[in-house]
């Protein structure tokens, strides 16, 4: 069983990659590109305050496994509209 699990991981990313295609893998491939992007946002219009600190400490949040992972990327998803809507003030 082990050895089948070890061959497995050359599957990983590749389109054989079965539980990768569930919805909340795609949001974790995601999760990385949104934050740079935001981070990216905030440093070019020149915010440099605890607000920014606040929003680089978010992705902290984001752990456990599928349901409980599910809530917590809802809860940062809100937590960070809240802080950017702040920014925008």
């Amino acid at each position: 069983m082990l050895m089948a699990l070890r061959a497995g991981r050359k599957l990983r990313g590749t389109v054989l990659d079965i539980p990768g295609y569930t919805s909340l893998r795609r949001t974790e491939k995601r999760l990385p590109v949104e934050y740079a992007a935001t981070m990216q946002r905030l440093v070019r219009a020149g915010h440099a305050d605890d607000l920014v600190l606040q929003i680089a400490e978010l992705p902290e949040m984001i752990r456990g496994y599928e349901s409980i992972k599910e809530a917590n990327i809802a809860a940062y998803r809100t937590r960070l509209g809240e802080l950017i809507a702040l920014t925008e003030r």
